[in-house]
């Protein structure tokens, strides 16, 4: 087994026998999120696998995404959001079922990852203009 650190792409990567998982910096919930992708093959077909981390806004209700002290956190859902939407996804599995708009932990809707980073983009400016009011 083998750990090397790519810079070029802000990643890790970990070799397990043929397969390699990569480590994406996905900040949201948790400023320090990281989410896992990888390719699984059976024979020549070959799927991209996300293992998401959460990218939900969700908080105490007194807590203000809006607030000036947490610009940075705004802004790292947005670089986290963007990881998530540039990734190539066959399969999309999350850590909680009810983020990614399904009803299962495993999604394999073309363009899951896509449609999780733009959910979890809608709820954080839902929150924001609630916050505005």
């Amino acid at each position: 087994m083998s750990l090397t650190l790519q810079l070029r792409c802000r990643c890790a990567r970990l070799t397990l026998g043929n397969t390699i998982v990569t480590a994406r910096a996905t900040p949201g919930h948790t400023m320090g999120s990281t989410s896992w992708s990888w390719r699984a093959c059976e024979g020549r077909r070959c799927k991209a696998i996300v293992f998401a981390a959460s990218l939900n806004p969700v908080s105490t209700d007194d807590y203000r995404f809006s607030a000036p002290t947490n610009k940075a956190v705004v802004a790292a859902f947005a670089r986290g959001q963007a990881a998530m939407r540039a990734l190539p996804c066959d399969i999309l599995i999350t850590a909680h079922a009810d983020q990614d708009g399904g009803t299962s932990r495993f999604l394999t809707t073309p363009g899951a990852c896509r449609a999780y980073a733009s959910s979890s983009q809608r709820k954080l400016s839902q929150r924001l203009r609630q916050e505005a009011r």
